[in-house]
């Protein structure tokens, strides 16, 4: 079964287990894509655990991205490399920007220009992709397509849980 988690709605966990799970998995699976600024260990996740979603497939934590969701803006997002290419980072991301685009106007969020997978799933998304910097890009995405983006995820829900 696939679900999406907060951080403290695991029943067999406690929320700092949950925070040192994801912690490891962005440092086992980030690949030096996911930004760890502010990020020095699992305590620092438990400063905002509302702003944490996790991916979870049979009880396994299997990827996780965050959000502010004041300011619209999607982060961190990771999937464990053995669950790469199977949709999951579709689905997750299309989960975050339907929450984001629920309270702003505008998603958005930074990708590194060498992270090609997160820059192909953000075209496929519509995102508006501009320089940010010399290493980042700045994907910018308006509430207009929130139905499509809602249709594309329950899309995903539907054949992940065939």
């Amino acid at each position: 079964m696939l679900e999406i988690k907060r951080i403290y709605e695991f029943e067999d966990k406690t929320k700092e287990e949950v925070a040192s799970e994801i912690f490891d998995l962005y440092l086992q699976h980030g690949e030096g894509f996911v930004s760890m600024k502010d990020l020095d260990s699992s305590v620092m996740i438990l400063k905002n655990p509302e702003r944490y979603y996790c991916l979870v497939k049979d009880g396994e934590i299997i990827g996780v991205g965050a959000i502010h969701m004041r300011r619209g803006k999607i982060m961190r997002i990771c999937i464990k490399r053995e669950y790469r290419n199977r949709g999951y980072g579709k689905l997750l991301l299309a989960f975050l920007v339907s929450l984001a685009l629920a309270v702003n106007d505008t998603a958005y969020m930074y990708v590194k220009k060498r992270n090609e997978v997160m820059l192909r799933l953000a075209k496929k998304f519509d995102f508006t992709i501009e320089s940010y910097d010399p290493e980042t890009y700045l994907c910018t995405l308006r509430r207009r397509n929130l139905r499509d983006i809602a249709v594309k995820l329950l899309s995903h829900l539907q054949k992940s849980n065939k």
